[in-house]
């Protein structure tokens, strides 16, 4: 398993519709979903959930001063939302004793829990595109950062032609944008990856919820702390426990730090090591969950 077909599958849902794990799971409405839809028919309710979540938030914005809490909400009911709704996807089957039903079919195991992964998560397509539509207006911003900051940093800018400025005008910000949209959903898929290899490896019902969203959260801040580690190893960022560089590290991820913190060559360095460990990572988690699929 790598990201590409992970994402390809479970989020895009290209060709999803030739495998039938997928539209047994799209056909059928998550307990967590019905739970939101009697939910929103209580209007009163619904609507003092949305409103004092909302207020809350913007309270805490003011509170701190601090823009990139606008930032943390979102990402933290992403890995919420992902964590429930495949923290069931084995488990559940398991309970009903029709894991092995399924596992009979004529589909790899593989094939089998992406079919799983993204029929759960088709029911959260809503979501997904109101954090695409967000990850694209961080990511502008990013291109320019890296425009802003990259080109100042090398020391041997009065010596290049100016062909080759215009060109880095160009290239910078394009070659920002799209290492920052990698970055967030190779992290996402990564996430995914552990609530995967969780439930597969539950037991029970139970079981599943209650380590579903601590492995996702463990994963998204052990990636913050190995980073972190790395700008005060190499970036010499002493205070790395800082509201605004802690914050940056949780919102923002790895990349944008690298482009702020390092030289050209360190930081395409240091960002292709990270893409790296994360597909490690993520081939691993999908390696010990297809063996735990395989267990009744």
């Amino acid at each position: 398993m790598n990201s590409w077909r992970l994402f390809v599958s479970g989020i895009l849902f290209w060709n999803a519709y030739e495998n039938p794990i997928f539209l047994r799971e799209a056909d059928h409405e998550p307990a967590w979903y019905k739970t939101a839809q009697r939910v929103r028919r209580v209007r009163p309710l619904a609507l003092a959930i949305v409103t004092g979540t909302f207020l809350l938030w913007f309270a805490v914005i003011l509170f701190f001063e601090n823009l990139l809490y606008f930032l943390l909400l979102p990402r933290f009911l992403l890995v919420m939302a992902t964590g429930l709704a495949l923290a069931p996807i084995v488990a559940d089957e398991r309970v009903k004793r029709s894991w092995e039903t399924l596992m009979a079919a004529p589909l790899s195991p593989v094939e089998l829990l992406l079919g799983k992964v993204g029929g759960a998560l088709w029911w959260l397509r809503g979501l997904f595109v109101g954090i695409s539509v967000l990850l694209f207006m961080v990511s502008l911003v990013v291109g320019f950062i890296s425009l802003a900051l990259i080109p100042t940093r090398l020391p041997w800018m009065d010596e290049v032609p100016i062909f080759v400025l215009c060109f880095g005008v160009i290239v910078l910000p394009i070659v920002g944008f799209v290492a920052f949209v990698i970055d967030r959903i190779q992290q996402f898929l990564l996430v995914v990856s552990a609530v995967v290899a969780v439930s597969t490896s539950a037991s029970s019902l139970r079981n599943a919820f209650f380590s579903a969203i601590p492995a996702a959260l463990i994963v998204w801040l052990s990636e913050v702390i190995l980073a972190g580690a790395l700008l005060a190893v190499q970036g010499g960022r002493t205070n790395i426990i800082a509201e605004t560089n802690l914050l940056s590290l949780i919102t923002l991820g790895p990349v944008v730090n690298f482009i702020m913190e390092f030289e050209l060559a360190e930081m395409l360095l240091w960002t292709s090591c990270t893409f790296l460990g994360r597909e490690i990572a993520i081939y691993g988690l999908w390696r010990w969950a297809e063996r735990q699929a395989r267990v009744f």
